[in-house]
């Protein structure tokens, strides 16, 4: 550890008492300022931590001296000249040697732009631009436009706004700046500008995609992030030194795919030359997001592992899949048969049948319209045996109706939650032809619970209105409860009430086996119970 070391360090009888001292080392979470007991300092007090920027301005060939707050420490431990301190909060931008420390008390010394001779030549197009290289995220002040000419006072207002700005955004900056005053004196020089940062940025690039290999050659990257992932993937960079390397620290720093500042993650050292670090959750949602890993070794001077600040890493994160349908696809294929009895029995010795059957078959093809949502095609038979209620008692013959159909049937989507359901029906009795139709309104979702009212009219077999209730208590077992008000299989117009149970087995996600109960009434003396089954093939 550093404190027993700086604890121990001997005063400086010579060294004079300044207001303001500077970071010499980074060891991991913990600073090294060379303030101390001789200084007036004292184990807990607050600093603030300045990054100082120096800058020659590209038109005006001016040197332009300023620092700005990147954070606030607090001393752990003061020595006689040298201290130990942590972060208080977060920095706005990572530490770094030569930083300037000013107690939180006083008024931070500001350098005043001074000026230099102004005949040096503007710099040649690939000439990299003087002063430091760009920082992380960009500063929170910058110094005012001095006063001038308009033109000058333009190109100098242009320059002080991207101070502390990466390359790329400087670039483009310049070149808006172009764009709107083509006719500038200072233009010349600004193409010039926009030409090194072009060949900065290229260098740059190279060095950063060889950096890793020249800069770490100990270097081994036991997990690296892959270049797409998905919400909740864990997003994790390991990577391991040779045993004899001394890097101990480091950083993982991420960013939005478009913003100019990262988020930094320190990672933990975890023996045998393990560095480890986590991608925040936050960063793991669809869209992009970009990374770069730094050591640190004992010098303090950052060594770049995985991409750079200027060239990061990309990482797509991809929007979750979407789940399944409930069923297998999107056609079915219906199958079902009824067997019903409305008042079978004997009068005068003669058996009275009174009853009809159905048997239909059907596809339905669901489409991806949203408003169309599905056509259906079926067929069917109706074989009815019944006498008007008038003609129960008589020794009348029942009469008998047998009519085989075939229908079409759409389906339109008002909402996602209301659907409404129309059928036109084609029929042949005896040796004519029938017509008939029939509308249903469905609100809910067909695959889950829902409420159907419907209607239909079929001449020779005869009309009716329903009322249906279509629930699942559980995933495997659908169900349906319906009434019914009709005169099916008596043409006559005697009213008749039914009630329908059905309930169904999910044998598997393609097949469902149902089995339905009823119970028709004419009149207290007329009706008697129903039988059904249906088989649905989903796929």
């Amino acid at each position: 550890m550093l404190a027993p070391a700086l604890a121990a360090a001997q005063p400086s009888p010579e060294a004079p008492t300044p207001r303001e001292g500077t970071v010499l080392r980074i060891d991991g979470s913990q600073l090294v300022v060379d303030l101390g007991h001789a200084q007036g300092v004292e184990t807990g007090s607050t600093f603030t931590l300045y990054r100082p920027l120096t800058v020659t301005h590209p038109v005006t060939r001016r040197v332009l001296r300023d620092r700005f707050p990147i954070g606030r420490i607090v001393l752990d431990h003061a020595g006689q000249t040298l201290s130990v301190a942590h972060a208080e909060g977060a920095f706005s931008r990572p530490p770094s040697a030569g930083d300037v420390v000013v107690p939180a008390r006083v008024t931070p010394f500001r350098q005043e732009p001074s000026e230099t001779p102004a005949p040096a030549p503007a710099p040649r197009p690939g000439t990299p631009p003087q002063g430091p290289a760009p920082l992380v995220a960009p500063p929170p002040t910058a110094p005012a436009a001095p006063e001038g000419p308009p033109e000058e006072r333009e190109a100098t207002a242009l320059f002080v706004s991207t101070l502390g700005a990466a390359p790329e955004q400087r670039v483009q900056r310049y070149e808006r700046f172009l764009r709107e005053r083509p006719g500038s004196p200072y233009a010349p020089r600004i193409v010039a500008e926009v030409s090194a940062l072009r060949a900065l940025l290229v260098a740059s690039r190279r060095a950063a995609a060889q950096e890793p290999a020249r800069s770490a050659p100990d270097l081994r990257v036991l997990e690296d992030l892959p270049t797409s992932l998905r919400p909740g993937d864990p997003a994790v960079v390991v990577v391991q030194f040779a045993q004899e390397s001394s890097i101990r620290h480091g950083a993982l720093f991420v960013r939005r795919q478009g913003q100019s500042s990262y988020q930094s993650v320190a990672m933990r050292y975890e023996g045998d030359g393990y560095l480890r670090a986590e991608v925040h959750p936050s960063f793991v949602t669809p869209g992009t997001f970009e990374y770069f890993v730094e050591a640190t070794p004992e010098d303090g001077r950052a060594v770049a592992l995985l991409g750079s600040a200027v060239a990061p890493r990309p990482v797509e994160v991809l929007p979750p899949p979407e789940a399944p349908p409930a069923v297998a696809g999107r056609s079915r294929v219906d199958l079902r048969s009824e067997y019903a009895d409305v008042g079978t029995r004997t009068v005068g010795g003669t058996l009275r049948v009174q009853r009809f059957i159905t048997v239909e078959g059907d596809f339905l093809q669901r489409l991806s319209s949203p408003v169309l949502y599905g056509y259906r095609v079926g067929f069917g038979v109706y074989d009815g045996q019944a006498l008007p209620l008038a003609l129960v008692t008589s020794t009348d013959p029942s009469v008998h109706t047998r009519v085989i159909y075939g229908y079409h049937e759409l389906e339109f989507a008002a909402s996602p939650f209301v659907h409404l359901i129309a059928r036109l029906q084609l029929g042949v009795f005896g040796t004519g032809l029938v017509v008939g139709a029939q509308a249903r309104l469905r609100i809910g979702y067909e695959r889950r619970t829902n409420i159907l009212l419907g209607g239909d009219v079929f001449h020779e077999v005869g009309q009716r209105a329903f009322f249906a209730f279509n629930f699942a208590p559980t995933p495997k077992v659908p169900m349906m409860a319906q009434g019914e008000v009709f005169n099916q299989s008596v043409a006559a117009g005697d009213p008749m009430f039914r009630f329908i149970f059905q309930a169904g087995y999910r044998l598997a996600d393609w097949c469902t086996l149902s089995l339905r109960g009823s119970y028709q009434l004419r009149n207290i003396q007329n009706g008697g119970f129903g039988l059904g089954l249906s088989t649905t093939f989903d796929w």
